[in-house]
């Protein structure tokens, strides 16, 4: 009898413990350091906030370097950034603003850089799309920063629940925005 009381006091003191160790699986940024995943989904809701309301100020200080450096290697400064989006925007072009985002799970792309899959929602031929998007983002300056968002067209958000789901291959998360790929690759809009 006495090995049945030394039982329950394991269990209680296992029960009693495991909510104070993280659960790498509760939460969307799993694979991002425990000290810099609230300052991470800060950030994802200031990214969002910036496409939906079209506040391309606030979308430049979350942009990366990398969207920050011209064609020609020189500096892209906010005011030449916002006109562009402005640009982008008045010809109509929408396709690209990340209108609501819930980030699912995290995947380390490079040492400094992480791929967060979750279900966005984004002007889509005039209406509403919902799928799975992912968002690239770097950690650099001692902050999180943005490259570039990514709707996975047709696939579905509850696609992320799937056990046998993949992440798939994303080559093109480097720029922002089209205004921003045209700035840096000298194209014209």
């Amino acid at each position: 009898m006495s090995a049945r009381p030394g039982s329950l006091l394991v269990l209680a003191t296992l029960l009693i413990a495991a909510p104070c160790y993280p659960h790498d699986q509760d939460t969307p940024f799993g694979a991002v350091p425990v000290e810099q995943r609230k300052d991470l989904a800060k950030r994802l809701k200031d990214f969002t906030y910036a496409f939906r309301e079209k506040d391309w100020n606030a979308l430049y200080d979350v942009a990366s370097d990398v969207n920050k450096i011209r064609w020609d290697g020189q500096p892209l400064n906010k005011t030449r950034f916002v006109q562009d989006m402005e640009r982008q925007a008045k010809q109509g072009d929408d396709w690209y603003r990340l209108l609501k985002f819930t980030p699912v799970q995290t995947e380390k792309a490079s040492e400094s850089q992480y791929n967060v899959y979750g279900c966005g929602e984004y002007p889509h031929y005039g209406k509403k799309e919902r799928t799975l998007v992912t968002v690239r983002a770097i950690r650099e300056h001692n902050g999180w920063f943005f490259t570039a968002w990514n709707p996975n067209v047709g696939e579905p958000c509850s696609s992320l629940t799937d056990p046998a789901w993949t992440p798939p291959a994303h080559p093109d998360l480097d720029f922002l925005c089209p205004a921003i790929m045209c700035d840096v690759r000298q194209c014209i809009l």
